[in-house]
């Protein structure tokens, strides 16, 4: 299992070339040689597809461009966490796949740590900060939903995925 703070680094080794907001995670992707294809499943978000020397995200191409975004993310997150592990059903092709009802948070480890590592590309915690500094926002004030809404939009993510960052970094 891998610690929060690896799975920080890594995420931030992969952005430090181009932190500009949104995070390009299409272009970090095809940087890493895997595709991106649109996928028509009901029920599936992403999924995440090896074969011997290729691997292939797909997203559903019906959900919101936050939520493809986070998708693709963390499918990211489990290629590059747990390709050589014993994670795949398949030794000749190798899927793992995102229910579209993931909303509520895994107990499994592998899909925390992919979740985790599609919060750290997305919304890095400096640039987080950063971004914070710059809304100069007055943590007293009621409207803070207001101040969300604008962060994820800026950061390409649902006001949800933003609240939950917020939350985890211990930044409300």
């Amino acid at each position: 299992m891998a610690s929060r703070k690896y799975i920080q680094q890594l995420a931030n080794s992969l952005i430090e070339k181009n932190p500009k907001l949104p995070i390009a995670i299409d272009k970090i992707i095809k940087n890493q040689g895997l595709k991106l294809v649109p996928y028509d499943e009901k029920g599936i978000s992403g999924i995440l597809m090896i074969e011997q020397n290729s691997a292939t995200i797909g997203y559903a191409k019906n959900e919101s461009l936050q939520r493809q975004r986070f998708t693709k993310a963390h499918e990211l997150g489990h290629f590059m966490l747990h390709r050589g592990g014993n994670l795949f059903i398949d030794k000749d092709f190798k899927t793992m796949y995102r229910p579209a009802s993931s909303n509520a948070p895994s107990t499994e480890w592998q899909e925390w740590e992919a979740n985790e590592f599609a919060a750290c590309i997305l919304m890095p915690e400096h640039l987080v900060k950063e971004e914070m500094t710059k809304m100069q926002i007055d943590y007293a004030d009621d409207s803070k939903t207001s101040w969300i809404e604008q962060l994820a939009k800026k950061f390409g993510v649902s006001v949800s995925a933003m609240s939950i960052r917020i939350s985890r970094l211990g930044l409300q």
